[in-house]
């Protein structure tokens, strides 16, 4: 398992989440649901992970946030999310 390919293939997916979770969120406010603990913060939580090499955990918390609003995330993500989950054997989107 290459832990470095496992980084960037979070990291990149991270960046549209990140990107995508503040229309989402203020849509959900909109609605009347209230913010879920862990998308907010979830990019320092992940990169917290990263830092630890634990890359299973991230990728679960990155997962939690893209299904918890969920995202609509671009072919890449989904493609990125399943490689990184399969080099780690753990289940994907």
């Amino acid at each position: 398992m290459s832990s470095d390919r496992v980084t960037k293939l979070i990291l990149r997916v991270l960046g549209e989440v990140e990107a995508l979770l503040p229309d989402q969120l203020s849509s959900a406010h909109q609605h009347g649901a209230s913010a879920s603990l862990g998308l907010v913060d979830g990019g320092k939580i992940i990169r917290g992970y990263l830092d630890h090499r634990e890359m299973g955990l991230a990728l679960e918390h990155l997962t939690y946030m893209v299904l918890e609003v969920p995202l609509p995330l671009s072919p890449r993500c989904h493609s990125d999310i399943n490689e990184a989950a399969s080099r780690l054997r753990l289940p994907g989107l």
